[in-house]
């Protein structure tokens, strides 16, 4: 089979974490997981036409950072060689990373999970045509409740951490951390510090919308999925997917008990699945989300996500008090 590019992308906590264990389920499909998350919106495109070892270097130079950040396990100078051997370009630059991460040359399907992808999708169409989006879309109100929770529990996690410290060791990873934030310019949905969250429910309208109408100009390349569809029936949305990526079914591939973390262990329980995480996926949390908000948080959701729930079919008014 020729080797295809697939990138999965959608909002945090949209899905996207489930979506690439069952694709990485499939033998025929490699996902790198959030690792290179920084390459098409830091490094494609934003260093002139990447053919020359200047242009290389430099931006081998810049984003050194992010890849220390992402904890990508790979020196500067082999990444660099490499690059040099095979022609300097953005995709060969690209494909050196994705070998290195997999620990393999793909032989089937392969690509990476980012979130918060959509504003590069038309550069990353660009730069490999062929390339397959799946886009995943999660009610609004579901993913704000459960980034609320998630950076809730990152957070109380980091204070007892630093509880647990000697001042002077709290003083310095405090300051670590502030640095990396600041330095990666990643607070929208930052764990540690939840100080904005209504600039999630813009980014989710806007991001959203805007993978819908790039889906009406690419239909070949986009898939848009709503994670309330696949997790109601995982089977029949993943022939969809299956299809759409142009790879034969496997059957049993998506089955719950063969799903693994990005670290190679059993899949842990989520949102996705029951309590026990023993009785595969669980739609029982859908449409909760709005319980949890307080009456604000609707009022601002509603005045601003309303049209893009509306486009994917959502319920805009349940539950809402009339």
């Amino acid at each position: 089979m020729e080797k295809g590019h697939v990138v999965l992308s959608g909002t945090m906590r949209s899905g996207t974490t489930l979506m690439g264990a069952i694709l990485n389920s499939h033998s025929k499909v490699d996902i790198v997981s959030d690792t290179l998350a920084w390459f098409f919106k830091r490094c494609a495109e934003n260093y002139g036409p990447m053919s020359s070892e200047f242009e290389l270097d430099d931006a081998l130079y810049s984003l050194e950072p992010f890849m220390q950040h992402y904890q990508n396990k790979y020196s500067i100078e082999s990444l660099r060689a490499k690059v040099i051997a095979s022609g300097i370009s953005y995709q060969s630059l690209y494909n050196a990373l994705i070998e290195q991460e997999l620990g393999k040359s793909p032989t089937g399907l392969y690509g990476v999970k980012s979130t918060h992808a959509a504003f590069e999708y038309e550069k990353i169409l660009r730069m490999i045509p062929n390339t397959k989006i799946i886009h995943m879309v999660r009610d609004c109100r579901d993913v704000y409740r459960s980034h609320k929770v998630f950076a809730s529990k990152k957070r109380s996690y980091l204070l007892t951490v630093l509880r647990k410290m000697a001042l002077n060791s709290r003083t310095f990873l405090l300051r670590k951390i502030l640095n990396r934030r600041m330095l990666l310019d990643e607070r929208v949905f930052n764990p540690y510090h939840f100080v904005n969250p209504q600039k999630m429910i813009d980014y989710w309208a806007i991001s959203n919308k805007l993978a819908h109408d790039l889906q009406k100009a690419h239909p070949d390349n986009i898939l848009i999925v709503r994670y309330e569809d696949l997790i109601g029936d995982v089977p029949f949305y993943m022939r969809s997917v299956i299809d759409f990526l142009g790879v034969q079914w496997e059957e049993g591939f998506h089955d719950y008990n063969k799903l693994k973390n990005r670290d190679n262990k059993k899949w842990k329980a989520n949102s996705s699945f029951s309590k026990d995480g023993n009785n595969g996926y669980d739609n029982s949390r859908i449409g909760t989300g709005d319980r949890g908000l307080r009456a604000e948080e609707l009022d601002y959701l509603y005045a601003n996500a309303s049209p893009t729930l509306d486009l994917f079919g959502y319920d805009v008014y349940r539950n809402k008090a009339s």
